[in-house]
C-alpha cells in the first residue's frame, strides 16, 4: 500500500502557480474596474462642467435680452451672424427740459475668437470654445444656436438652441 506524505518543506510548485494565477486575475479585475470608474467619472465631470457653463451663458443672455426693445439697424436679418446688437430704450429725466426723454443704449452680443462677449465683457470661460455658435434674426425673434466645446477634450460638446422673442 502506498502512503502519500505531505510536503513538509514548504509549498509545491503547483500551489505557487495557482496562487500567482489567482492573484493576478484579482489584480487585473481591480485595475480594469478602477480604470472604467475613472473614465466614467471623468466623462460625467466634463458633462457637468459643460452643462454648468451653458447655464451661465443662457442666464447672462436672458439678462441681456430682458430689457432689450429692438434689434439695431446694424444687425442683419435672415442670415447667420457672429454678432448682434440690441437696443435698450431707457427713459431718463432731463433736468434742463424738465421732462423724460428716451435714450437708446446699444448692447452688443458677439463671438470673438470662439469666446462670447456681452456688452464688451467676456461671458464664457477660457476653458471652452463657442466656435460653431451662431445668431439668427427672423422677424422679431433671435435664435441662438450655442455649441459649447471643451478645449482639452475634443469629443465633449454641448449644444443649445434658445429662442428669444422681442415683442
Amino acid at each position: 500500500m502506498k502512503q502519500y506524505v505531505m510536503n513538509q518543506k514548504g509549498i509545491s510548485l503547483i500551489e505557487l502557480l495557482l496562487v500567482l494565477a489567482l492573484s493576478s486575475m484579482v489584480i487585473m479585475l481591480g485595475v480594469t474596474f478602477q480604470a472604467g470608474m475613472f473614465k466614467a467619472g471623468n466623462r460625467t465631470l466634463n458633462e457637468t462642467y459643460l452643462r454648468n457653463e451653458s447655464i451661465l451663458i443662457i442666464d447672462l443672455l436672458n439678462k441681456a435680452m430682458e430689457n432689450a426693445d429692438q434689434f439695431s439697424e446694424d444687425s442683419l436679418r435672415d442670415t447667420e451672424l457672429k454678432a448682434i446688437y440690441l437696443v435698450d430704450i431707457e427713459k431718463v429725466y432731463d433736468e434742463n427740459k424738465k421732462e423724460f426723454i428716451e435714450q437708446k443704449v446699444t448692447i452688443p452680443i458677439e463671438i470673438k475668437g470662439n469666446t462670447l462677449f456681452i456688452n464688451g465683457k467676456q461671458v464664457s470661460d477660457d476653458r471652452y470654445t463657442l466656435k460653431d455658435t451662431k445668431f439668427f434674426i427672423k422677424e422679431n425673434q433671435l435664435v441662438c444656436t450655442i455649441s459649447l466645446n471643451n478645449k482639452e477634450s475634443k469629443t465633449d460638446s454641448y449644444e443649445i438652441i434658445k429662442i428669444f422673442d422681442l415683442s
